[in-house]
């Protein structure tokens, strides 16, 4: 087997959650492209360019002070800008590494921002590297940027930022997706969505003979539509992570609020009131995430509750017609029972389970419905 084959093809890759979270990033009128000005870039309306170059090792820091890739890659910006590919008054230049190493001169040229700063990268790297010759294979690309064209160069760390990611590229884009609000949950889904796009358009250009520059209008209508999708999977389950002891459930039900008493009016047993206690506090923390993350508003929020309402209603009717010979206390339980079971999407959304429950029993604890024929009665008498 080859074994520079898996590290030449995982540099390649590399360019692809690259590009994808310069996308993210990218502001109205702005381009992304991959292999054209340089691995990555960044173009704007006015001719600004970030110019990026992507540096891989599956185990080892790929930009020593001795690296090839390190030489090479301000080597070539050297070459572009005396082509006139590149601009050095347009154009920033970005390494991005994919592995820690310790400081090195890559981070001193990176803090240089002027010209005294980066003349003094300059004479440390000279220094560094005095024993450099020209039986080393960074040798022809370390004496183009320093000893042929130094002044170049001294413009180059000017505008030279040095990124160090993950050692994959993705935590980078979990990261500016968290910036975004959305829900790490989403995450993974969203990124190899956008990923299978972005790959599948990248193709496309480039078997039609095109450039593969993307505009961030083309990606971002591509963005929200994926983003629609995976918010329309399902409602994300907040409370799940949250652990409700047994304790807290007990100190519920002993607090008493509205909605347990309605429960005992039609006497229900203590795991069930355990039970309306834990979906009653989930469907409540989901709701305020849901609404705080703006996947439903609460309009959205509202309209749920009075389609729960109406079904109660219904439901009820049907019991007391059909049921009519039962106790109060049964009638009570087959209709909680039906409303508990109801199936009701939000927004064409799957709620989690505890969804319909809990947010009858916070109906019940408003009072606006309940189980007993005469809930209405006997909570109105109880608050007065």
């Amino acid at each position: 087997m080859n074994s520079v084959a898996p590290g030449q093809m995982f540099g390649y890759m590399l360019q692809f959650p690259r590009a994808l979270l310069r996308l993210l990033q990218a502001k109205k009128g702005e381009c992304v492209s991959i292999e054209v000005f340089s691995d990555v870039a960044v173009v704007d309306a006015d001719g600004n360019i970030i110019s990026e170059e992507d540096k891989s090792s599956l185990k080892i820091n790929p930009v020593t002070n001795r690296s090839e890739n390190l030489w090479k890659t301000f080597a070539n910006w050297i070459d572009d800008v005396n082509s006139g590919k590149l601009d050095i008054n347009k154009t920033k230049f970005v390494l991005y590494a994919n592995r820690e190493g310790k400081a090195a001169l890559v981070d001193l040229f990176s803090a240089a921002k002027d010209i005294t700063a980066a003349k003094a990268a300059i004479l440390e790297a000279k220094s560094e590297l005095s024993d450099l010759d020209e039986g080393h294979n960074a040798w022809p690309y370390y004496n183009k940027s320093i000893n042929e064209n130094e002044d170049l160069f001294e413009k180059i760390i000017q505008s030279f930022d040095f990124e160090l990611g993950s050692s994959d590229g993705f935590e980078e884009i979990h990261e500016e997706l968290y910036r975004k609000t959305i829900h790490e949950s989403l995450h993974d889904f969203l990124t190899k969505s956008l990923l299978g796009w972005l790959f599948y358009n990248v193709e496309k250009k480039i078997s039609d003979g095109r450039d593969a520059v993307i505009s961030q209008e083309e990606f971002y209508s591509n963005y929200v539509a994926y983003f629609e999708r995976v918010r329309a999977r399902e409602l994300i389950d907040f409370a799940s992570k949250i652990n409700f002891s047994k304790e807290d459930l007990e100190r519920n039900v002993n607090e008493s609020p509205i909605y347990i008493k309605q429960l005992d009016a039609i006497n229900i047993s203590s795991d069930g009131l355990m039970e309306a206690v834990l979906d009653f506090l989930s469907a409540d923390v989901n709701r305020s995430k849901w609404i705080e993350q703006e996947i439903i508003d609460l309009d959205v929020a509202s309209e749920f509750e009075n389609d729960l309402s109406r079904f109660w209603a219904n439901a009820r009717d049907k019991t007391n017609i059909t049921r009519r010979e039962e106790s109060d206390e049964n009638k009570g339980k087959l209709l909680l029972i039906e409303c508990q079971t109801r199936k009701q999407r939000i927004r064409n959304m799957d709620p989690p389970s505890s969804t319909v429950s809990g947010t009858y029993h916070a109906l019940a604890n408003e009072p606006s419905l309940g189980w007993h024929p005469q809930w209405l009665e006997k909570f109105e008498k109880e608050d007065s």
